[in-house]
């Protein structure tokens, strides 16, 4: 695994640090969930620099969605079984917080933007 910078612009951040797959070549798979980076999801293949490993271009879709940042309480193992039960894939961020992903269905790409947000969920959406 190496680490890839994915470029966006903001305030106060220009890019953020993925661990991404070498595929061969220049190219590779996004192995983690980007929170910032929203143009870029799990899985997705790209193109970077093997000598630098700069961030070249998104070569394909990866087939899931855009990442979901909830806060929970509790204990992370409870939490991420819940999350996997629904067929998301589950990272810590921080104590108390987690991200979602889950692979796209035709159902679910016109809705991408409105992932479920667990219905009965304590705690609000930090991110949308």
């Amino acid at each position: 695994m190496i680490k890839v910078t994915l470029p966006f612009e903001d305030k106060y951040l220009s890019g953020e640090n993925v661990w991404v797959k070498p595929l061969g070549g220049d190219t590779g798979e996004i192995n983690n969930l980007p929170v910032f980076a929203t143009k870029y999801r799990y899985k997705d293949i790209i193109r970077f620099d093997p000598n630098t490993w700069d961030f070249i271009e998104k070569v394909a879709d990866g087939g899931f969605t855009r990442t979901k940042v909830h806060e929970y309480t509790g204990k992370f193992s409870e939490e991420k079984a819940y999350w996997e039960s629904k067929g998301y894939v589950v990272e810590s961020f921080a104590p108390g917080v987690l991200g979602v992903s889950r692979r796209r269905s035709k159902k679910l790409v016109r809705g991408d933007d409105k992932i479920d947000t667990r219905q009965h969920c304590p705690l609000p959406i930090i991110s949308e």
